[in-house]
């Protein structure tokens, strides 16, 4: 079973797996997550960090049973601050300043960067070795019909409506496409964490292109991060629902 499968399995309350994984985990420091603000759009970086709130209260639990505790700080975590200090992982992006901010975090090199919302193509074509991309290039938008999204609040396959249901739960609200972008950079961050068997950002952005990393994003079929670009490759959804076979 592969690391995103067992995840998801785990959190959707596949507990009897835990004690044989617990006892084959290396026990280790904690994965530190620093959540950037997500947006200059208020609905959007609100969005946004709901979901990595979400992502990081599934993780911290799913991390406990594996021997790898999870702590997220920043605006939506336990301290205050600047969020990136002592962080391996380092999630925001947006447009605007706030890419600047992102692409920064990613040139110093401390930290495993995930974007969830910076689209603009040069931060793909000019590669940074700390820099994934969770949300899709402007290109691939381009190319798709308009209003396609990364995820819809209505979707019920493959797992969607069990994700939407757990979202709307705790939050009273639908899971939207920055949401959902949130809660799957969480999700990345601790199953690279458990690849790599440590929270050094090196190994972190390693273990992401890894030959076999495979990602469960409850979209029908495994996500993975493209070598050329850093860019995860996704279906996106048409605006009535259908799932495109465009890949960011």
């Amino acid at each position: 079973m592969s690391i995103s499968l067992l995840i998801s399995a785990l959190m959707t309350g596949g507990a009897l797996l835990a004690a044989p994984l617990a006892k084959a985990a290396a026990q280790a420091d904690t994965l530190r997550i620093a959540f950037q603000a997500a947006s200059d759009s208020f609905a959007a970086g609100r969005a946004a960090n709901l979901g990595v709130q979400l992502g990081a209260e599934e993780a911290r639990q799913t991390g406990g049973m594996v021997g790898r505790p999870v702590a997220l700080v920043g605006p939506s975590g336990e301290s205050g601050g600047d969020p990136s200090t002592g962080a391996s992982v380092v999630i925001g992006g947006s447009g605007g300043e706030r890419c600047e901010a992102l692409l920064a975090a990613a040139e110093a090199a401390t930290a495993l960067v995930l974007n969830l919302g910076c689209g603009a193509d040069s931060l793909r074509t000019e590669r940074h070795a700390m820099l994934f991309h969770v949300g899709a290039s402007d290109s691939t938008y381009r190319r798709s019909p308009p209003g396609s999204v990364l995820w819809l609040p209505a979707l019920e396959r493959y797992g969607a409506a069990q994700l939407n249901e757990r979202f709307a739960a705790r939050f009273g609200e639908p899971m939207t496409a920055p949401a959902w972008a949130g809660w799957m950079a969480v999700k990345i961050a601790l199953e690279a964490s458990l690849r790599a068997r440590g929270t050094d950002a090196a190994a972190l952005a390693r273990a992401l292109l890894a030959p076999g990393m495979r990602f469960d994003g409850h979209k029908g079929r495994a996500l993975s991060f493209r070598q050329a670009d850093h860019q995860l490759v996704q279906p996106l959804y048409a605006p009535g629902g259908a799932l495109e076979e465009i890949s960011p």
